[in-house]
């Protein structure tokens, strides 16, 4: 008994860790085309720090939308849009996000589907290298955070 206590605590104390780090993350709102700038943290691992966030109220087209981000992102920059868009004959929310690194990355990325600020981590697909990639939801997102980006193997 006296073990499961134990790894109770530890437990509850990991969960407000996380969340703590998480909250200090400003989240971006759905409408938004943004830039952020990767700050290497150690060996293949990521912080960033936004350097633009721009309302962007027009819808797009996932298969046209590569033409509204930047061609000449520098290898520490990552750009995205966060809004509604076209998939096929439907509306959708997207997350097209392409970065500058020469390398693939991955990320951490949380959505909050109630817009209470409560975040729940999802599965996202790797940041190719020149081509962005296009995350896509069924249902509305309020707002999304990303925790960290990492080299693909890391």
């Amino acid at each position: 008994m006296k073990h499961f206590i134990i790894l109770l605590i530890l437990l509850l104390f990991s969960l407000v860790s996380f969340s703590q780090k998480l909250k200090n993350i400003k989240g971006i709102s759905l409408g938004t085309k943004f830039k952020l700038k990767l700050i290497e943290r150690d060996s293949g691992r990521f912080a960033y720090k936004i350097i633009s966030e721009i309302p962007f109220e027009k819808e797009f087209d996932s298969n046209t939308a590569r033409k509204l981000l930047d061609d000449t992102l520098k290898s520490n920059e990552v750009q995205g849009i966060f809004g509604i868009g076209k998939f096929g004959d439907s509306k959708k929310v997207l997350l097209l996000i392409k970065s500058g690194y020469k390398e693939q990355l991955d990320y951490d990325l949380f959505i909050d589907v109630k817009g209470k600020g409560r975040y729940k981590e999802t599965s996202t697909l790797p940041l190719g290298v020149e081509y962005p990639s296009v995350e896509m939801w069924p249902y509305y997102i309020y707002s999304i955070k990303i925790k960290s980006f990492q080299l693909i193997g890391n």
